[in-house]
């Protein structure tokens, strides 16, 4: 697709992105308890070790809400972590993982079927229909997108043309792709620039007390055949479906300044 198109395509979105935010369902998360986000106080490097001052006073959350387990080995601790500042939201997971696998290198497509760290974005409090995906396998390849829920009789749309700019860095402890041993894990950084936002209409800034709603998950591939893959949540997932896009699944975050 040419850059022309491409451009057309996501500018006639931006209607129906705008849309979103008058017809949407219910948070699961409350406002009242959101995960408060420090603010970053010391430079960041992007390098897949989250081993900077800020990272060192952010709290960790565990992925603990499971999806598709088959056996007790499917089940595998993740840490995460989020910081921001008035440029960046910054991300970290840290997986325990004995089978490191991935397999896909063009961007935009399946890597929630390596192993995989995913984070979705509403940058608003309001109820809003529509988030923004980034999924990064461990070759760093990207799958980013704009999800629309139930934005016509079909169901959900989804923006594959939304490629934007950001930072991300993977650190192995293992071989990848080689279960013949066992591995210990890895971890991902991600930096992603307020301005990777600026597409649709009211977008909360990256200030403090500012709140938005989100999602982080787990993808975790452990077999060299085959696509199986087990994912967790930081958020529970509820209903029949389990659908990590269904915005009722969602919780909130606060942006806050760390304390002296």
């Amino acid at each position: 697709m040419n850059f022309t198109l491409r451009r057309l395509l996501v500018i006639g979105c931006i209607i129906l992105l705008v849309s979103a935010y008058t017809d949407a369902q219910d948070f699961l998360g409350s406002k009242k308890d959101p995960v408060k986000v420090l603010k970053a106080t010391s430079s960041m490097v992007i390098d897949g070790k989250a081993d900077e001052a800020s990272w060192k006073m952010a709290k960790a959350y565990s992925f603990d809400y499971f999806k598709n387990v088959e056996k007790p080995s499917d089940k595998q601790t993740t840490s995460f972590k989020i910081l921001w500042d008035e440029d960046y939201i910054y991300l970290s997971y840290v997986c325990e993982d004995e089978f490191i696998t991935a397999r896909m290198k063009d961007r935009d497509g399946w890597t929630f079927v390596d192993d995989c760290a995913e984070i979705f974005l509403i940058p608003s409090s309001e109820k809003v229909n529509m988030h923004f995906g980034f999924e990064l396998n461990l070759y760093t390849t990207a799958n980013d997108f704009v999800f629309m829920n139930d934005m016509h009789k079909e169901g959900n749309f989804v923006v594959k043309s939304y490629n934007p700019e950001y930072e991300v860095a993977v650190h192995i402890d293992g071989t990848i792709n080689d279960n013949s041993d066992m591995d210990k894990g890895w971890s991902m950084e991600m930096a992603i620039p307020y301005s990777a936002f600026h597409m649709v209409g009211p977008v909360t800034p990256l200030e403090e007390g500012a709140i938005w709603a989100f999602m982080a998950i787990r993808q975790d591939r452990n077999e060299e055949e085959g696509q199986r893959v087990t994912a967790s949540t930081i958020f529970p997932l509820k209903g029949k479906a389990k659908d990590v896009h269904d915005p009722k699944n969602f919780g909130f975050l606060q942006f806050v300044k760390a304390s002296k």
